[in-house]
């Protein structure tokens, strides 16, 4: 793995938090736990964060947002992921560790991993995940296109403030 230069880590580690509370402003009244789906279909030793970035993500997810996580997908994970998974698990709490899955081999309709991900998603989970789209642009997700995410990300993030402003009560 190599080591990630400290302004990236502090930048994807902002972007993290910015994504795990637009998460819950955005959950239907009396959903307070999110799936979280990573596509680890292009993971490889070269493209892996430093062990540092690593940490703190975990440090985020478990101990910044604690009994956020409802369900963690790992989703065709490569056979090299086992060793990084082992010494990444080193730093979840038990719990926590239970509540991910990893997904490997055939999703077909009907296999036993689409049964899997049904009972955790819906019958929907591959308009959810996107898995029957293309990846759009390279190290990006499968239906992915960050223009237009982040256009509607900043848009949505502007009529969310102007609610607030409207709705917040003089002191």
């Amino acid at each position: 793995m190599k080591p990630t230069p400290p302004k990236k880590q502090r930048a994807a580690m902002r972007h993290l938090a910015f994504s795990l509370e637009r998460a819950a402003r955005q959950m239907p009244q009396g959903v307070e736990r999110n799936v979280v789906f990573i596509s680890l279909e292009d993971f490889s030793l070269w493209t892996a964060p430093s062990l540092a970035t690593t940490r703190e993500t975990i440090d985020i997810v478990c101990n910044q947002y604690p009994e956020r996580l409802g369900h963690c997908i790992m989703f065709k994970a490569p056979s090299v992921f086992t060793a990084f998974w082992k010494v990444a698990k080193r730093f979840l709490d038990p719990v926590t560790a239970e509540k991910i899955t990893f997904i490997s081999g055939d999703t077909s309709p009907g296999s036993a991993n689409d049964a899997r991900l049904i009972r955790i998603l819906g019958e929907n989970w591959r308009q959810l995940t996107r898995q029957d789209e293309a990846v759009c642009e390279k190290g990006g997700s499968r239906g992915y296109v960050h223009a237009a995410a982040w256009a509607q990300a900043e848009q949505e993030e502007l009529l969310w403030l102007n609610m607030l402003q409207h709705t917040a009560s003089p002191l």
